[in-house]
């Protein structure tokens, strides 16, 4: 089979084992670096697929070759997408899909690049990490005197200041949000020499926010010249290039944080800016400054240990104490309407309820809520008076058994009630409607 037909098929199957038996089949070493190693960019955000397409599939090569024109930059812009468009219409639409998802950096086959860099070790396959924040709650404090920085509602960007000047999403893609910055990142990354030299270059972690949070997403267009010119780049880590490829810093936060509030602070640019922060001695210094982000319009603070280490867990799903996001939420209670099937490693599985209903403000609600709690004992504990299991004796990966389960038996769902957990409502312009941003199913309301 070929690869486009063993991926096609490895989507097609719900159960891991079977799907990676069939990923293993997978001989064409090229086409999966080409599609999974993110250190070779494609530099093409959007495309047209083709019109028409191939009554049978052209010989890879014209792909390979398209390829390697791409992540070159010998062909850019709207030449760029051109080729795409006519390489792709020299293969069956089948093949071309994937070929596409190729050039997406993203095989939607439901697996992840962990399950492929276990699959093909020999390939070393480079994987894309950065550090993620839990969350501050009951069960996780703070441990003070720590680091305090308003949580911007922006858009994390990682930045390569190597021979060349790169710049990644949290997702490990090429960020067009950093187009502009690279003779800004150039005068910090000479500024940081004096301080902590480097011979491979510099990796700077941030996020580019403009005055708001509408103005920052209106940046992400692609005719959105204006808007980008507009955006900051709030530079909250850093460290040697070398320290990062080899995921080992030993630097301390607070090391790292003083080095690169010194450095920004002698740049001569504004573009690049320190994240509005301070130390904070205790829990009354930090409820004051959490207040004053808040009134500001931020969406909370980051809380960081003053000697926690750089850790890449972003998507590990094992987030510790070293950073702590602390912003507000809603509970709101809401009726389970309908469902929307999942995609990519939720395929075949819940991927969303859609709740309706009103908070006690009387707001109208209408929303999906694809986030489930599953690791808290109130989720168990009261789908298991929904649904007869053995809650002693569930699997590791709850958050996809719930998903498959709630999916088949979406009939005992439909009509019950849950409690759901959000950083706000959002309301979209000229409408009377709300909907939740960043929710979390938390339990089902048995006893309504």
């Amino acid at each position: 089979m070929t690869f486009a037909q063993l991926i096609n098929k490895a989507a097609s199957i719900s159960t891991h084992a079977e799907k990676h038996a069939v990923l293993k089949q997978i001989t064409d070493v090229e086409m999966l670096k080409w599609a999974l190693d993110y250190t070779k960019p494609f530099w093409v955000k959007a495309f047209n697929m083709p019109e028409s397409y191939a009554t049978e599939d052209a010989s890879y090569d014209l792909f390979y070759n398209l390829c390697e024109q791409l992540n070159t930059r010998e062909l850019t812009g709207n030449m760029a997408k051109f080729a795409i468009f006519k390489c792709l219409g020299q293969y069956t639409e089948e093949t071309a899909n994937v070929l596409a998802n190729v050039l997406k950096k993203d095989l939607k086959c439901g697996a992840s690049i962990n399950t492929f860099r276990e699959l093909f070790p020999h390939l070393k396959l480079p994987r894309f990490e950065l550090m993620g924040a839990g969350k501050v709650d009951e069960k996780t404090k703070p441990k003070y005197p720590c680091w305090g920085e308003v949580k911007y509602d922006g858009n994390r960007m990682i930045t390569y200041s190597t021979s060349k000047t790169l710049y990644w999403s949290r997702k490990g893609l090429p960020n067009v949000l950093g187009e502009g910055f690279d003779e800004y990142i150039a005068e910090l990354a000479n500024e940081l020499q004096k301080h902590i030299p480097s011979t491979y270059g510099y990796v700077f972690d941030g996020e580019t926010y403009g005055e708001n949070f509408s103005e920052t997403q209106q940046a992400k267009g692609k005719d959105s010249i204006a808007q980008k010119q507009k955006l900051n780049y709030y530079v909250f880590d850093f460290m040697p290039y070398e320290m990062w490829i080899n995921e080992n810093c030993p630097l301390t936060q607070i090391e790292r944080t003083e080095i690169i509030r010194k450095s920004i602070d002698n740049l001569k640019t504004t573009k690049i800016k320190n994240a509005n922060g301070r130390m904070l001695n205790n829990e009354q210094e930090a409820i004051a400054f959490y207040k004053e982000a808040l009134s500001l319009g931020f969406e909370g603070l980051i809380l960081k240990s003053l000697d926690g280490l750089y850790c890449w867990n972003m998507t590990s799903g094992t987030r510790g104490s070293e950073w702590l996001k602390w912003k507000p939420t809603i509970d709101v209670d809401l009726t389970i309407i309908g469902y929307e099937e999942g995609e990519n490693k939720n395929a075949g599985k819940l991927g969303k309820f859609l709740v309706k209903g009103t908070d006690e403000n009387g707001n109208v609600i209408e929303s999906g809520v694809g986030g489930f709690k599953v690791s808290l004992d109130s989720f168990i504990d009261s789908l298991n008076e929904l649904i007869d299991f053995d809650k002693n004796n569930l699997p590791k990966n709850k958050d996809q058994w719930f998903r498959e389960l709630a999916l088949k038996q979406f009939d005992l769902f439909k009509g019950k009630i849950v409690k759901i957990e959000a950083q706000e409502l959002s309301k979209a312009k000229n409408s009377d409607v709300y909907s939740l941003r960043f929710p979390y199913v938390v339990a089902f309301r048995n006893d309504k």
